[in-house]
């Protein structure tokens, strides 16, 4: 097995030179397309594989069809022709917030893009996401982009060690890669990665040399990364950021012991022999994630479908709370981050105009089996015939609770849940069993002792009647975990005779406590 890793490069220098000529890599990416300088570095590693990247400052995606044109002409088109044959595919905008809301119109725009480099006859690397990103349940919004494209770029940062976040962070693509269509699993190119703090925290120093490790330590944590590459055919090569920097990237550049180290290493193309690092559960956390709702929001399943980042949407689309009544019930609402509404930040709305729904959040939390749980969540409704933001005028009926499933189950629908106030079912419906919490913040809270060691935790929200307006907007999410008694006992077993003793041998004892 040889080697996956290779270099980003921003500047040329003879050091770049050097290094390619010594390791021959499989890939390298160039922001500076000096033409005489990858002449010659191809002519010495032919099987290089490599990326043109045109930098620009501005971004644009507000019609990306004209954006994608525009860069084409200005800003590609025209290095792409002094390099052809000697890059091999180039990529198009770099790390673009696709958490704002952003994918479907960057998918637009690489659509474009590649189908005005394949005119040409060159290759485009499509994505190039910064780390973490897209939300695992975006990627159909970008499968039309993975269609046209030849290959996908990702980056992927790890903190120190980078086998922390492993999955999240670096080797990311293991946790969405295998669901995507067999039309959309085209090769995968990391297009940057490396040791870099700020990848978990952004207020971290930047880059390796300030994550207080040794140029050794470095080299390690990269081959272990390399090493778990191997286990990933998809995936070409990874471009190390960098080598050959500006002034305020220094703090990544590998040149000098890290480079040298790296250059004998991929030369020789002995990679150790790791276990791959196989994705945990992705909906399943350690602690309640962005209870205060101040993470970022993703777009999901469609566009008006936004949701807090460790949270998943669900709506019941059965919901008929008027007996013979079809149209305008069991809506799927709107999920849309709101500021309005909190005394301060951002808190989760969900709403529908003229019609009900039965839906919110869940989310899947560890806690042990047995461990007695307490789960609250402050909640505001609006349902309102008129337009007056401050105030419920002829409301629907709408209620709100809290769950919690204790076997960690993903429907709210199933009686295992737990609520805070459960209501009754279809025309039933009366209202009377939850908490109205009509134009103020209300705290509501439900407890129970979990069954498995994971558990679901619910918002919920619902009405009766088809008004104008039924919003509700949640925030400051508590989990509050008590862990089981664990008691420690000493037994003593005699055994007057060696038959017993035999007949006792491997024999597993059992002790139960009633309360």
């Amino acid at each position: 097995m040889g080697s996956k890793l290779g270099i980003f490069v921003q500047v040329v220098t003879p050091e770049v030179k050097e290094f390619i000529k010594r390791s021959k890599p499989v890939v390298a990416l160039s922001m500076h397309h000096d033409l005489n300088f990858w002449r010659e570095v191809k002519e010495a590693s032919p099987e290089t594989f490599l990326i043109g990247r045109a930098y620009v400052h501005d971004q644009p995606l507000d019609d990306p069809v004209r954006n994608a044109k525009e860069f084409f002409e200005k800003h590609v088109i025209g290095f792409a022709e002094r390099m052809r044959g000697i890059y091999n595919a180039w990529m198009s905008y770099n790390e673009v917030p696709v958490y704002n809301g952003l994918l479907p119109q960057f998918n637009e725009f690489e659509c474009e893009f590649s189908r005005l480099m394949h005119r040409e006859g060159f290759k485009t690397v499509v994505g190039n996401f910064g780390v973490g990103g897209p939300d695992i349940d975006s990627w159909p919004q970008f499968y039309d982009a993975l269609r046209e494209g030849d290959y996908l770029g990702l980056h992927e940062y790890g903190c120190c060690p980078m086998e922390d976040a492993a999955t999240w962070l670096c080797l990311r693509h293991r946790r969405f890669y295998p669901r995507l269509p067999e039309d959309c699993k085209i090769p995968i190119f990391i297009t940057e990665t490396g040791i870099d703090n700020m990848a978990q925290c952004p207020h971290a120093a930047p880059g390796w040399k300030r994550a207080g490790i040794t140029a050794e330590e470095y080299f390690n944590q990269l081959k272990w990364y390399d090493a778990q590459l191997q286990h990933d055919d998809y995936v070409l090569g990874a471009c190390i950021f960098l080598m050959g920097g500006y002034e305020m990237w220094r703090p990544y550049d590998i040149t000098g012991e890290v480079a040298d180290r790296l250059a004998e290493y991929i030369a020789k193309g002995e990679v150790e022999d790791v276990e791959p690092v196989e994705p945990e559960d992705e909906d399943i956390h350690d602690t309640l994630v962005n209870g205060d709702f101040e993470g970022a929001f993703t777009q999901r399943e469609a566009p008006e479908i936004v949701v807090a980042y460790g949270w998943h949407a669900w709506w019941n689309p059965d919901w008929r709370p008027e007996e013979g009544v079809e149209a305008g019930h069991g809506l799927r609402p709107e999920f849309k981050p709101d500021t309005e509404r909190p005394p301060s930040g951002t808190c989760q709305k969900f709403f529908s105009t003229y019609g009900t729904h039965d839906a919110g959040l869940y989310q899947r939390i560890r806690v042990g089996k047995g461990a007695e749980v307490t789960f609250s969540a402050e909640a505001y409704v609006w349902s309102s015939s008129k337009d007056n933001l401050s105030k419920s005028e002829e409301d629907g009926l709408y209620r709100v609770a809290v769950g919690i499933d204790p076997y960690g189950g993903k429907d709210p629908l199933n009686d295992r849940v737990i609520w805070s106030g459960k209501p009754k079912s279809g025309a039933e419906y009366d209202g009377e069993n939850e908490t109205e919490t009509n134009d103020r913040w209300t705290r509501l809270s439900v407890s129970a002792t979990a069954k498995a060691d994971v558990i679901t935790v619910f918002l919920r929200g619902h009405a009766k009647w088809r008004v104008k307006h039924n919003d509700s907007y949640w925030d400051n999410c508590q989990l509050e975990v008590k862990a089981p008694e664990v008691y420690e006992v000493e037994v003593k077993v005699i055994c007057p005779t060696k038959e017993l003793r035999d007949l006792l041998s491997g024999c597993e004892l059992e002790i139960k406590f009633k309360k």
